[in-house]
């Protein structure tokens, strides 16, 4: 994909943010209030927007990337894994502290504040834990080379070896 596609993805993104932003200050803003309820169903808009071009952009990115690739394989999957591994310990820690947050929310006006943070919050852990996934199994597919084992200095195992281990 072109530099114009990523440009302009990165500008979309960047838009549904703003807008994040300005919805959740709405939502803060309501609490407690009738119009609370509306006010998280667009917070909850806005964040699906916020994943949908997210995720886009993370296409565009893997299009630039698998081209690259293609080129000169100079990415590492350790460091993409290491990196997905850091991001998901960190939503999995704000997911429990919103989850620790919510007893002392219980029958008060913020209450379901707490629980749309910790939702907020679990969905953050779900894409994460996807986004590891993903990595794992880009990984996973470039270290399936037929099952080759080097034993006592002679290769075994792969296709069409006797020496198959089974």
């Amino acid at each position: 994909m072109t530099g114009d596609t990523r440009e302009g993805a990165v500008q979309r993104l960047e838009a549904a943010l703003i807008e994040q932003d300005r919805l959740d200050g709405r939502f803060r803003a309501a609490v407690g209030t009738s119009s609370e309820f509306g006010a998280y169903a667009r917070l909850r808009g806005g964040r699906k927007d916020v994943a949908a071009r997210q995720a886009w952009l993370n296409r565009v990115d893997e299009d630039v990337a698998t081209t690259a690739r293609a080129k000169k394989m100079t990415v590492t999957t350790s460091d993409a894994h290491d990196a997905a591994v850091v991001r998901l310990e960190t939503a999995l820690v704000e997911q429990t502290r919103f989850r620790r947050a919510i007893p002392l929310r219980v029958g008060t006006t913020n209450e379901l504040g707490a629980y749309v943070r910790l939702q907020g919050a679990s969905d953050e852990v779900s894409a994460r834990q996807a986004w590891l996934d993903r990595v794992d199994a880009h990984f996973d597919a470039h270290l399936d080379d037929g099952g080759r084992v080097v034993v006592n200095g002679r290769e075994v195992g792969g296709a069409g070896s006797i020496f198959t281990g089974a």
